[in-house]
């Protein structure tokens, strides 16, 4: 059957369409199959697809193959050994003996060889250890003189024969005649085996399957061939009547998940229980979506459509100045699978509506705060460091000898940032340098 008519039998939609057809090699004791797997768009074939297979019970089973005419073709697709399932529950293993009534041979199924086998007398005590011998298929022999384990012989009677696994055969011991040793494997008993086994064929229902996950991701850096990265799992039979999947993967999504992260303007704090959601500037009434920040200050939207523009509000905490109207443009297409998680985290500040001073522990004002406007804070935004005694208009001017050199002038500003309240932390100062000597005995310095 042709992969377009998989498409047409199963399916009505115009989608990306994945079709997968198998063929078998045949039973055999690791049986293998082959695999073909179509994509298409519509009509069209692909030709830049990646297809990769892996067996769900052995990821170390796979294999990858790339489409060529819109197929990829797979040889020796591996189902395992064969696999068969009796119809019928009450198989039991079978076994034999051949003896003279004074020593016997044991023939059984076994397919591995046989650690032990024991002699029990009616009682069920044992009484004798045996030595199995396997002829590495499917039959294993065991002799036994009719002695006990001390070397005496056995009185007569009934005795049981057991492989200490799934079976156990009764006899009967009669210490007359000669005994007759070891017969090792029967002819009889080999037949009786073979009969069996083709018996239970012949009941039995062969399954030869395997489930496999399969990855299709486009393998063309095109951006007219991207779609979205397929994933699924098919059943690999031997019956390639029953290995015709059709599924569907679609474009590439025209959505993006975008992350906000809100800081402190000051302190760059993450503000951790936000209110941060965004509207369609076209739209201003409705809100599209609103989420919380979390312990690191992140907010996640998710689907935003591409080719718009998020016009952003957040606040929700009455210490802090809330904010709206910035604005977030979307990319206008997003054509790689990866970019349907934006790379980018867009960065919002809140300011708090008491702003300390530039303090350390141990300084006159440390502690202190200013309240302050919202429109002051919109001056202060415009700097890339907030020095609030400086944007508050907290100044002082410093006279300084003029004969001091450059150096004494900023080694003497370094001891004020470093030392004294009103300066620290900031790389300006708000304060300005006056070259014009003064009598420091006759000056006020209380700044506050």
């Amino acid at each position: 059957m042709k992969l377009t008519e998989i498409v047409k039998k199963n399916f009505k939609k115009t989608a990306l369409i994945v079709g997968v057809m198998l063929g078998s090699l045949g039973l055999n004791a690791q049986t293998m199959t082959q695999a073909d797997f179509g994509v298409i768009r519509g009509s069209d074939a692909i030709d830049s697809a990646k297809v990769t297979i892996s067996m769900v019970d052995d990821s170390t089973i796979t294999q990858t193959q790339y489409t060529d005419g819109g197929y990829a073709h797979f040889d020796n697709v591996d189902l395992g050994p064969t696999s068969i399932t009796p119809q019928a529950q009450n198989y039991k293993p079978l076994a034999d003996v051949i003896g003279s009534g004074r020593d016997h041979t044991f023939n059984f199924e076994s397919k591995n060889q046989p650690s032990n086998a024991t002699i029990y007398d009616i009682t069920g005590r044992a009484i004798a250890q045996l030595n199995p011998k396997w002829d590495g298929n499917d039959i294993a022999s065991a002799y036994w003189d009719g002695t006990l384990s001390n070397g005496s012989q056995a009185p007569n009677g009934v005795y049981i024969f057991s492989n200490g696994k799934d079976f156990s055969k009764q006899f009967v011991q009669i210490n007359e005649g000669e005994s007759i040793g070891y017969q090792g494997i029967s002819t009889n008993f080999e037949q009786k085996v073979k009969n069996r086994n083709q018996e239970i064929m012949n009941k039995s229902i062969k399954t030869i399957s395997k489930l496999y996950a399969v990855l299709i991701e486009p393998a063309s850096t095109s951006p007219l061939e991207q779609f979205q990265t397929f994933r699924d799992t098919v059943l690999m039979q031997e019956d390639p009547g029953q290995n015709q999947f059709g599924e569907y993967a679609n474009p590439v999504p025209q959505n993006q998940d975008i992350t906000v992260k809100l800081i402190d303007g000051y302190s760059h704090a993450n503000l951790s229980g936000f209110i941060v959601r965004y509207k369609f500037p076209s739209d201003l009434s409705t809100i599209v979506q609103t989420t919380l920040t979390d312990a690191n200050g992140n907010a996640t939207f998710q689907d935003v459509p591409a080719d718009s523009t998020m016009y952003l509000e957040y606040g929700g905490d009455t210490s802090y100045f809330a904010s709206k109207g910035n604005l977030w443009k979307m990319p206008n297409k997003i054509i790689w699978q990866e970019d349907t998680t934006a790379s980018d985290t867009i960065l919002l500040e809140l300011y708090t509506k008491q702003l300390p001073l530039n303090t350390r522990p141990g300084d006159p004002n440390y502690g202190t705060t200013v309240t302050v406007t919202a429109a002051q804070i919109k001056e202060m935004i415009g700097n890339t460091y907030i020095n609030t005694e400086e944007d508050m208009g907290r100044k002082i001017r410093i006279n300084l000898d003029p004969s001091w050199t450059a150096q004494q002038k900023q080694d003497f500003e370094d001891v004020l940032e470093q030392t004294d309240s009103l300066f620290y932390g900031s790389n300006l100062g708000p304060f300005e340098i006056v070259p014009t000597p003064i009598d420091f005995n006759f000056i006020d310095n209380n700044y506050q």
